[in-house]
């Protein structure tokens, strides 16, 4: 059950920037996650979100249950090193199930991440329902992705 309420969040996320103008990763036209291999190791992204012509690339997490694997300051660490291999603008982490604790969100926010919640995810479905593709500069500007 919850790999489907997994699933559904992490298309929900991608459509949203999809729909705000950026080209992602999955897609409508291809399903699969993007894969990064550092140090040997293979991570699997659940969205890259990129406009050339502005030079923005966004990476994000999204978790629509509680995070019981590892600790949420062992994801900010490790999508740290991804942002950095990718030469990512910003990292973007969603979690709709489960209301991270204040100083976990605080230790993203030390790396220069976000945080969405479940009421700010359909706060940006709304403003990008509402102006369409205009909704990719407020976006690049929440998360403070500036273009190059």
């Amino acid at each position: 059950m919850s790999s489907n309420k997994g699933a559904a969040l992490n298309k929900r996320v991608w459509e949203l920037f999809s729909r705000a103008g950026f080209d992602t990763q999955p897609n409508s036209s291809d399903p699969n996650e993007k894969e990064v291999t550092i140090a040997g190791k293979k991570r699997t992204l659940d969205l890259l979100a990129k406009d050339e012509a502005l030079g923005i690339k966004i990476i994000g997490w999204n978790k629509s249950g509680a995070n019981k694997d590892v600790s949420f300051s062992t994801h900010v660490n490790d999508y740290a090193v991804i942002k950095k291999h990718l030469k990512a603008d910003a990292v973007l982490y969603v979690s709709t199930g489960y209301e991270l604790l204040a100083d976990d969100i605080a230790y993203a926010k030390t790396k220069g991440d976000s945080v969405w919640n479940k009421d700010q995810l359909e706060y940006y479905e709304a403003i990008v329902n509402a102006v369409g593709k205009w909704a990719k500069y407020e976006i690049i500007h929440a998360l403070g992705a500036c273009p190059t």
